[in-house]
């Protein structure tokens, strides 16, 4: 959940009127205007944007109208679980190695992608959804598990 806080510094019987990229948000179940704060529930990149507050208030027949800085909120995509696929590459006689790709079918870019074994690899990508590994291998020989 996240939680907007418009703070006025004076002013009695207060309204406030909460906009997204300059349009009011209505109440839903994904926002609930609650006085002079907004929840957001189960945030997602939809979400994302210009958030701002218009607190309004009313002395005799004036209308006085304060609008707060506008507040970029970005919301990410959650990484999928990484489907891991392998090839196993004869390099001479005596030398293997494994092309381990690791493919992740959505997320907010930058994804950064790590192979975690005997060696640790890091791989971040901004334009793809997927990174791939060289490992080395030795024929007969357990060298620990993948992750």
């Amino acid at each position: 959940m996240l939680v907007l806080r418009c703070n006025v510094t004076s002013g009695n019987h207060v309204s406030y009127t909460w906009l997204l990229d300059d349009r009011p948000i209505p109440a839903s179940s994904v926002f609930h205007h609650a006085h002079k704060e907004l929840f957001i529930y189960r945030t997602m990149p939809k979400h994302s944007g210009n958030y701002s507050c218009v607190a309004t208030n009313q002395f005799n027949t004036e209308v006085y109208t304060a609008a707060s800085p506008e507040v970029l909120i970005k919301v990410k995509e959650l990484v999928s679980s990484p489907d891991i696929s392998y090839t196993v590459l004869k390099e001479n006689s005596l030398n293997y190695s494994a092309l381990v790709t690791c493919k992740s079918n959505r997320g907010t870019r930058p994804i950064t992608f790590s192979l975690r074994a005997t060696l640790v690899a890091n791989r971040t990508v901004d334009d793809d959804q997927h990174a791939t590994f060289t490992v080395p291998l030795v024929l007969n020989r357990h060298l620990g598990w993948l992750q």
